[in-house]
């Protein structure tokens, strides 16, 4: 896995650096945003994969993610002159499910986190691209509709 997710940053980092035109249709098929690997283990059943670039700047605490990750919060998203500008690199964690249930009424799950690269805020940033923010996160929790903690 190491090695080939290595190949993978390298070429990955290599498309984003040439022009946007071609991080829409890069040379090699590039991971899905939300993904499972087949297994028979009963310990992976509940285990999917999350993978988004991410990219850092110096004038902003929250990290900036490629229009592809899907986020419905434009603040998080890198504009095309960030896209240019900035060295996203590729990220990707693995989440297992430990338990599901409410909190305050509302639908909340207990997972385990297992980051497989090492980005700044990566297991913030990839449960906002899951669709499920850290409840009580502040910085990248949803605007629209935050938790009331």
């Amino acid at each position: 896995w190491k090695v080939a997710f290595e190949s993978l940053a390298k070429e990955y980092n290599r498309v984003l650096k040439d022009k946007h035109d071609s991080i829409l249709h890069p040379p090699m098929e590039k991971l899905p945003r939300l993904f499972r690997i087949k297994s028979e283990d009963e310990d992976e059943k509940d285990s999917f994969y999350i993978h988004a670039a991410c990219a850092q700047t110096k004038e902003r605490y929250k990290m900036l993610l490629l229009p592809e990750s899907l986020v419905n919060d434009p603040s998080l998203i890198a504009t095309e002159d960030q896209i240019q500008t900035l060295d996203f690199k590729p990220a990707l964690t693995k989440c297992t499910i430990l338990k599901r249930g409410y909190m305050q009424g509302k639908p909340v799950t207990k997972v385990s986190l297992s980051p497989l690269t090492g980005r700044r805020h990566q297991l913030r940033l990839h449960m906002v691209v899951s669709g499920s923010p850290i409840v009580g996160d502040v910085a990248y929790e949803n605007e629209i509709n935050p938790w009331d903690i």
